[in-house]
């Protein structure tokens, strides 16, 4: 309950919360049956092989303090299977575990409201986005997918509470992501509440739900400037620029193109260096990308202001981050593991990670998701978690 809690508070905290629980299943002395339990299931013994993926390019890698970097943020993705597949006691709490995740999460923003409300200056943009999230140093996209899980989970685990309180939560949620002003999850969460809208109400009901909520994702993206402004942005975008091999300071990228232009220079650089098959390495393909952005002028940043532009910048693709530091390799067993997962999850009819997991493959679209904690823990997490409610011990699938 306490990970779930810190997760969307603090990273730091967040992480003692793992160590005190490593630390109770170390000295447990059941320790060796409960290792032979978790390594007799298949999910777990992928999360393993994915993490050793990573450990064997860290070795292979020029880069050790880089390299090793990333295998300290990735360590969950050991740590969680172990501490949730080594024992079944902590299932009669599971609702309590994912209310104490939603919990935090409500903390959390409504702390930087509080925060924003006392240093406001008339500057209304330190109520959205990463602005916003500034108190706590968290990635305002972040919280905006911690955010929508809280969303699915109280629309499906939450089934007994009054009406009333459950509509307050899910406006107060969606409020939320407003502020939070994540294009992606703004537009995946209307999406959402209108297929769930549609498929569980009459005609009537049906009708004005969904027109409702069309009228309030609109009018939120055409009246609210901060909103409005991102959103432009992005339709205005010139994909021309992607073209250029040369650029400026002041060459105009929104997100898409920026993204799009990241993802042309990491194939480039696994096709120049003949490193498709396993890839740039865990600790130096950072290097390289900064090193091509370098060479093609691409904003490093500038002295008055001590910014470094966008060095140290990944990918910003899941599936092509994995590419470029762990090859066509790497990349094929990481959409096994996510295909095994969905597979599993249509298998009991386990909706609500389904529809998890497909949020998490949509985020891997357009960030590294895995290359931060708050990403990593996250996926383990609730892949972890959700599907331990369908594992039968004595055999798996």
């Amino acid at each position: 309950m306490l990970v779930a809690f810190t997760m969307p508070l603090s990273v730091k905290l967040n992480s003692y919360c793992f160590i005190l629980s490593g630390l109770i299943f170390l000295f447990d002395k059941q320790i060796i049956l409960k290792l032979k339990t978790v390594f007799s299931n298949k999910l777990a013994v992928l999360f393993f092989v994915f993490y050793l993926l990573y450990v064997f390019s860290f070795f292979m890698s020029s880069n050790k303090t880089e390299g090793a970097s990333i295998l300290e943020r990735r360590a969950a993705l050991i740590a969680i299977p172990l501490l949730l597949l080594s024992n079944n006691y902590w299932k009669e709490y599971f609702n309590k575990i994912l209310f104490s995740f939603v919990l935090g999460v409500f903390v959390a923003i409504i702390f930087c409201i509080i925060v924003a409300i006392k240093n406001f200056n008339g500057d209304y943009s330190s109520f959205f986005y990463h602005k916003l999230m500034l108190p706590l140093l968290f990635n305002a996209v972040y919280m905006s997918a911690y955010v929508f899980i809280s969303i699915v989970l109280i629309v499906h685990y939450y089934k007994p509470i009054r009406v009333f309180y459950k509509q307050l939560l899910l406006v107060s949620l969606l409020l939320f992501l407003l502020l939070l002003n994540s294009k992606l999850f703004i537009t995946l969460c209307f999406v959402y509440f209108i297929f769930i809208l549609f498929k569980n109400t009459s005609r009537l009901k049906k009708v004005i739900a969904i027109v409702s909520a069309l009228m309030v994702f609109f009018l939120s993206v055409i009246f609210i400037k901060p909103i409005n402004q991102r959103f432009k942005t992005e339709l205005q975008t010139n994909f021309n620029v992607i073209n250029q091999q040369t650029f400026s300071y002041d060459t105009p990228l929104s997100g898409i193109s920026l993204r799009l232009l990241l993802w042309k220079q990491s194939t480039e650089l696994l096709t120049k260096n003949n490193s498709w098959l396993l890839g740039l390495y865990t600790g130096d393909f950072q290097d390289a990308l900064n090193k091509r952005y370098k060479e093609i002028n691409l904003f490093t940043g500038d002295q008055i202001s001590g910014g470094t532009g966008y060095i140290g910048y990944g990918p910003h693709n899941q599936f092509v981050e994995i590419a470029i530091s762990l090859g066509i390799t790497g990349l094929m067993f990481f959409i096994y593991f996510l295909f095994y997962q969905i597979r599993l999850a249509l298998f009991y009819g386990n909706v609500v990670l389904l529809q998890i997991l497909v949020t998490f493959c949509l985020f891997f679209m357009s960030e590294s998701v895995l290359s931060v904690s708050k990403g990593v823990i996250a996926f383990a997490f609730f892949s972890i978690l959700l599907q331990a409610q369908n594992f039968n011990e004595k055999h798996s699938h």
